[in-house]
C-alpha cells in the first residue's frame, strides 16, 4: 500500500512540474504580439474541414522537421483536448491549450 501511495504522489507531482512548465509556454507564446489561436488552428486544418486531427498535426510537426518520436506527441494532444471522443478538435477544443493552468493543477497542486 505505501509503494502505490508513494508512485501516486509521484504521479501528481510529475503532473504539476509539466503542467507548469506547459503553462509558460503558453504564456510566452500568447505573449507574441502576432500570434492568433484562430489563425493557427486554420493553418493546422490545411482541408477546411473545421476540426483537427492526427493527420493535421503529424503534417505540421513533419513539415516543422520535428523527429517521429516527437511526432507520437499528436495522440496524446487529440486525446487530452478531445472532449466530445471523435478523435479530433474542434475549434472551442483547441482554445484549451491556451488556456490557463488546468483545473487539475490548482487542486491537487495548490499553486
Amino acid at each position: 500500500m505505501q509503494d502505490s501511495c508513494r508512485i501516486f504522489c509521484e504521479l501528481i507531482l510529475e503532473m504539476g512540474r509539466k503542467e507548469k512548465k506547459l503553462e509558460v509556454i503558453r504564456q510566452v507564446l500568447c505573449e507574441i504580439p502576432d500570434f492568433e489561436p484562430y489563425s493557427t488552428f486554420k493553418r493546422l486544418d490545411k482541408s477546411h474541414k473545421n476540426f483537427i486531427d492526427q493527420t493535421d498535426i503529424s503534417e505540421f510537426l513533419s513539415g516543422n522537421s520535428l523527429d517521429y518520436e516527437e511526432m507520437l506527441i499528436k495522440d496524446s494532444l487529440i486525446q487530452h483536448y478531445d472532449t466530445d471522443f471523435d478523435f479530433r478538435l474542434q475549434y472551442s477544443e483547441y482554445l484549451v491549450i491556451f488556456s490557463h493552468f488546468s483545473q487539475f493543477y490548482h487542486i491537487f497542486i495548490g499553486f
